[in-house]
């Protein structure tokens, strides 16, 4: 099962690409979508990068201190 973790990551970030970026030029990086809006001056949909990095990453602080964190030894 180990083995095709790798090849499954590589079709889901190819499918990506392909799907994303035949509409509006999309990527999953927000650094390459900065970079494209300040060379561009397109800004309209910027917001989205910002906007989703801060959710995602506080859901995860969350989720990890909600399921996966155990405390540890009292002093």
């Amino acid at each position: 099962m180990d083995t095709i973790a790798p090849l499954a990551i590589g079709f889901i970030v190819g499918a990506n690409i392909l799907v994303g970026a035949a509409f509006d030029g999309a990527s999953m990086n927000s650094a390459v979508s900065f970079g494209l809006d300040l060379v561009t001056g397109k800004w309209y949909r910027h917001w989205v990068h910002w906007v989703g990095s801060l959710i995602g990453g506080g859901l995860a602080a969350i989720v990890f201190e909600c399921f996966m964190a155990r405390p540890g030894p009292s002093t």
